[in-house]
């Protein structure tokens, strides 16, 4: 721990209202002198287990303890007591802070937001106005490192979590409780712009080496002017929640006449590269219209559905990302799919045949084959839904295409030289999954034979 004269030296005279906390600090032996130090304008945090005796509470509050924070993360004694990892801390906290307004001292509720208690934060804010707490404090929850494999199984999606959070908000205003909230995007809970507060600014004693602080990232939500989402939170879930928030134009939701079933269905219209609308508030706004028309986004303009779309892929990129910028590429209506991908990647052949499962009319496949060089006839002939298969003026590629031709029935052309040709550009959807630093061969854009 730090020494006392360390702590004192950290915490400055700015004036600047200060928060006493970072491990557990009741666990010092010295926390009454602590106190005493600091004066009666500091903020105690604190998980609240040692204040449950009384008499604790009076010594702390003769030396000048006026204020405390402590950590409330559910109404429910099982699921705090399995957050924080202590059978008994909810029942021993109640009585901290029923302790704690005994003696007058101010208590703000600092509340964690997790996966299994976002649901039941208007619960929450509830149960702490019925403790006679008047101050509110949400941040969700952080990685602790890159291999904490805890962050997937608990971090609430903010496009799930924000009904339940922007009722309790509502709530707790309703009844005068003041409420803040850190590291959440504006555009995760609209609305309450005037709630936010930035992060804290640590000061380290020292000899104590602070915890590594998630950046924050400030790309990825258009018009937005809040300072960005936590990185360790992106680096999980992706932009898409927040890309979908943006301030597009919009047009009226029309009925169409329902589709009549078997071949006369007509198939929803594509996406055209528009994010799909990710929030639980917007599908409860879209249930309201009787009749969507079978649109996935029907209050969106649409851009104009290009002809043909490019698909590329690096030599050394996992395939994850291929994956998602395939799924994509195929909510935006073209007709055509290019595939541009290098085929030295080590699973080329896969890519190629994922592609070919897509909802695409046809496949067409310009790139040069020698990648697929050593692959068996009986591979190739998996290739056999292909449209048409471009290669350049390469033995080893011309070889592989008539190999092709020759087992799957796939014609093949070398690639058309003219001297200005429309050169196709490779697909970057605007979420996750994009290849924005693509350096591969640039290809004219593919046109059936004249």
């Amino acid at each position: 721990m730090p020494t006392l004269d360390a702590i004192i030296a950290a915490a400055g005279d700015s004036g600047e209202a200060l928060v006493v906390g970072g491990g557990e600090p009741t666990l010092r032996k010295d926390l009454p002198e602590l106190v005493s130090q600091l004066g009666p304008d500091i903020t105690l945090a604190t998980d609240g287990l040692v204040l449950h005796r009384p008499d604790t509470v009076k010594a702390l509050s003769e030396r000048g303890l006026k204020r405390v924070r402590v950590g409330l993360h559910s109404s429910r004694a099982d699921a705090h007591d399995w957050l924080v990892g202590i059978p008994g801390a909810h029942r021993r906290l109640r009585s901290a802070i029923q302790a704690l307004k005994a003696e007058g001292v101010d208590v703000e509720i600092e509340t964690v937001l997790t996966r299994p208690t976002a649901p039941y934060l208007e619960e929450l804010v509830a149960f702490a106005l019925k403790l006679g707490v008047r101050s509110l404090h949400f941040r969700p929850i952080r990685q602790v490192s890159p291999s904490d494999g805890r962050f997937a199984a608990t971090a609430p999606r903010f496009s799930l979590m924000q009904p339940s959070l922007d009722a309790a908000v509502r709530i707790g205003l309703r009844q005068g409780a003041s409420i803040r909230l850190t590291d959440i995007p504006y555009c995760a809970i609209p609305d309450f712009q005037e709630l936010h507060s930035p992060p804290p600014q640590w000061r380290v004693p020292e000899g104590v080496v602070p915890a590594a602080q998630p950046e924050r990232l400030e790309s990825g939500c258009p018009g937005c002017t809040c300072a960005g989402a936590p990185s360790d939170y992106i680096a999980l879930f992706g932009w898409t929640e927040f890309t979908s928030e943006g301030d597009g134009s919009t047009r009226a939701v029309l009925p169409v006449p329902h589709p009549v079933s078997g071949e006369d269905a007509v198939a929803p219209p594509a996406r055209s590269t528009l994010s799909p609308a990710t929030r639980v508030a917007e599908a409860v706004r879209l249930s309201a219209h009787a009749n969507l028309g079978g649109d996935p986004m029907p209050s969106l303009v649409r851009p104009d559905v290009p002809a043909v779309v490019g698909l590329a892929w690096r030599a050394n990129e996992p395939t994850r990302p291929i994956k998602q910028r395939m799924v994509q590429a195929a909510q935006v209506g073209a007709t055509t799919l290019q595939i541009l991908g290098d085929l030295d990647h080590p699973d080329a052949h896969m890519l190629v045949r994922e592609a070919l499962r897509l909802s695409f009319p046809q496949v067409v496949l310009t790139a040069n084959l020698t990648g697929l060089a050593s692959l068996e006839d009986k591979a190739l002939f998996q290739l056999r839904d292909l449209h048409e298969v471009w290669t350049p003026e390469c033995a080893t590629s011309e070889a592989v295409a008539q190999r092709i031709q020759a087992v799957a029935k796939v014609p093949y052309r070398l690639e058309p030289r003219e001297e200005k040709p429309t050169m196709v550009r490779p697909f970057e959807p605007k979420a996750m999954g994009s290849a924005g630093d693509y350096t591969g061969e640039s290809w004219q854009q593919w046109a059936s034979a004249k």
